[in-house]
């Protein structure tokens, strides 16, 4: 895919929403809300299909990242993707701890390591 820059798309219908709890250095806990959007393909001259998702409580509430794949299935994976990265790099620059992450391999690997885990005290 070339360095075209397409125009962004809205959440729209949400079809899949995890939450996770991290926690800061001092042990407060930090709630994240992952929302995934229904792939759609725009009417757009590229015919790509995108896939919007937002990750709330890491301080890019505002964003909607919405990548494109051939096919709504493409972009789904690349959302999935896309999010482990945002999370793994904000975590990292806002000094957040995930208590319950796994060596789990499975992929997309975040999935698995940013659990809902709604026994936690809070």
């Amino acid at each position: 895919m070339s360095d075209v820059t397409l125009p962004k798309i809205p959440l729209g219908t949400v079809v899949a929403e995890r939450h996770c709890i991290l926690w800061d250095s001092e042990g407060r806990q930090r709630e994240i809300i992952i929302k995934l959007g229904a792939p759609i393909q725009p009417e757009t001259v590229s015919g790509l299909f995108r896939c919007p998702a937002q990750i709330l409580g890491l301080g890019v509430d505002h964003i909607v990242y919405d990548p494109a794949g051939e096919d709504a299935f493409v972009a789904l994976c690349y959302a999935l993707d896309l999010v482990g990265q945002v999370l793994e790099e904000a975590s990292k620059s806002l000094n957040l701890h995930n208590r319950y992450k796994t060596s789990e391999t499975r992929s997309p690997a975040w999935v698995w390591q940013y659990m809902d885990h709604p026994n936690e005290p809070t």
